[in-house]
């Protein structure tokens, strides 16, 4: 009771898990699985939100789960942002939260549910393959009450926790098939939906000069306003003079002109 003063979410959950490993009495032992078992089903529900559907369920006081985000990096200010790393910045890995069971995992339930969110928030509708799969490791009894279809022994393996060893094993594969999905999904919409290889091809070929014609036509019409004072320079002239330079050279067969 004393360790667990003041302590919340995750970090509560490892207190308890480590009492249950180290305790040898059979009675106390199975007081600390009752505890963790009850301990562990919100936090499963935010996971499950998390890594099926990508939302974060820790926007409240307490900062339970294992990812954090602040409070300024909203979607509605994506745009004055956007040169902030806003992807990088909106998500943290809260390494006190995650339980100890599940932190050899912890980096792809953060990629998982990190790029479910960027998927979401680019108007795509998210539905995870794995999601009845993932609803199977949930140690509430009563879940699967109604189903007549489940055996004895699959309601038994329903009910053992997720962190038993031959338990977490499985868990474990079934983020890794999470992690394949969402990889595979989110690098078909940035490749094939938004072009990112064209969009590639295009910033190689003008911010590392590979369009030579581009650069030096540009320059013979505007080589008089490199000596003059940024407060003497027309920016309207200039981007017509980029705009000709774009028309008159090969830059001007390039998809991302």
């Amino acid at each position: 009771c004393q360790k667990c003063s003041m302590i919340k979410g995750g970090a509560l959950i490892n207190i308890i898990y480590s009492a249950y490993l180290h305790e040898t009495d059979s009675q106390m032992k199975k007081m600390y699985k009752f505890l963790l078992d009850k301990s562990f089903v919100p936090y499963f529900e935010m996971l499950k939100q998390w890594v099926c559907r990508g939302f974060l369920e820790n926007d409240h006081e307490f900062q339970e789960f294992m990812i954090v985000s602040p409070k300024d990096y909203s979607k509605e200010k994506l745009k004055e942002n956007y040169l902030d790393l806003f992807w990088e910045m909106k998500f943290k890995l809260n390494s006190i939260n995650v339980p100890e069971f599940l932190t050899r995992i912890s980096e792809k339930i953060f990629f998982i549910g990190k790029s479910l969110n960027i998927i979401r928030e680019s108007g795509k509708i998210i539905q995870c393959p794995f999601e009845a799969e993932f609803d199977s490791f949930a140690t509430n009894k009563n879940s699967n009450a109604n189903n007549t279809n489940v055996t004895e022994d699959n309601t038994n393996a329903y009910n053992e926790m997720i962190f038993e060893n031959e338990r977490l094993i499985q868990f474990e594969k079934l983020i890794e098939k999470i992690y394949t999905w969402t990889n595979e999904t989110l690098k078909a919409i940035l490749f094939k939906e938004k072009s990112l290889d064209s969009l590639i091809k295009s910033f190689k070929k003008f911010y590392l000069m590979e369009s030579g014609d581009f650069y030096t036509y540009l320059i013979d019409l505007v080589g008089e306003m490199f000596f003059a004072q940024k407060k003497e320079i027309n920016f309207e002239k200039i981007q017509k003079h980029i705009d000709n330079a774009m028309r008159m050279t090969s830059a001007n067969l390039d998809s991302n002109k």
